[in-house]
């Protein structure tokens, strides 16, 4: 039973982190913009770089804050409510994006200086510094993955690094094609399905939102 678990927490894991880096936000086209113009190994630095961000999310939001949640009730209301409205923002910056970008050929190599030797630095500090990031791994921490913590310490690890493992296998599919001269974004690489993922991102976000407001009402009539 427990390496059913083990199994079905590495493709559930992998799975989740493939679809999560396809509507790659401005960390994963700059990763793009990289390989355009430096090839593909420079650009799969960049992409290192920001799962480094994400791996620093992820331990410390698992290992931190959702324990905050649990002692201090009205942190958890805020937090949804805040990540609802971040998380919709995201996906509806993503729709708008690509519609722009189908338009002008954002992804199309454009005249700029870049330090060759920081693409580790430039693919950690585009996403570290960006709070949507910070906002989708607390949503995804506190729901998917949260829900791994109770199946045991190893599907929990297991689930946790198929997920990492499979968003840098996401984002090196869009370099690959990116660096075999596809001029795509990520809404026409994969049809119907990835044109919808940003608004289902959108739609998530609200029902989030909609999360925070119930358990507002929840903890005013509880009596804080």
């Amino acid at each position: 039973m427990e390496a059913q678990l083990i199994f079905r927490a590495l493709y559930m894991g992998f799975f989740t982190g493939y679809v999560v880096a396809l509507p790659t936000g401005p960390a994963g086209l700059e990763s793009i913009r990289w390989t355009l113009q430096h090839g593909f190994r420079t650009g799969m630095i960049v992409v290192c770089g920001v799962l480094f961000s994400d791996v620093i999310d992820i331990v410390l939001i698992n290992y931190g804050i959702l324990e905050l949640f649990h002692l201090h009730p009205i942190l958890e209301v805020i937090f949804w409510l805040l990540s609802g409205l971040g998380i919709c923002l995201l996906g509806t910056s993503i729709i708008l994006k690509a519609r722009h970008h189908e338009r002008s050929g954002f992804l199309d190599p454009h005249p700029k200086t870049d330090k060759k030797h920081r693409p580790f630095l430039t693919g950690f500090l585009m996403n570290f510094t960006n709070p949507a990031s910070h906002f989708f791994w607390l949503t995804l921490s506190s729901t998917v993955i949260n829900g791994w913590r109770g199946a045991g310490g190893a599907a929990y690890g297991t689930f946790c690094v198929s997920l990492l493992t499979g968003q840098f296998l996401g984002l090196t599919t869009l370099n690959i094609l990116a660096s075999h001269g596809k001029k795509l974004t990520p809404p026409k690489m994969s049809g119907t399905v990835t044109r919808l993922i940003p608004y289902a991102i959108a739609l998530m976000g609200c029902g989030f939102f909609v999360t925070g407001l119930v358990k507002l009402i929840q903890f005013m009539q509880a009596g804080g």
